[in-house]
């Protein structure tokens, strides 16, 4: 299993939506320093 979803969304504001959080995350967690992450790409 490689994580890729093959959905596409619709709605822009969906997207930025997700990117928004996406962005929230990767700030705030400590995940990144003890395992790897394999970032969601959202698109429209």
């Amino acid at each position: 299993y490689n994580g890729t979803n093959h959905g596409i969304e619709v709605h822009k504001e969906c997207i930025d939506y997700a990117n928004e959080k996406l962005e929230m995350f990767k700030d705030k967690t400590d995940v990144f320093d003890a395992f790897g992450f394999c970032e969601p790409v959202f698109s429209h």
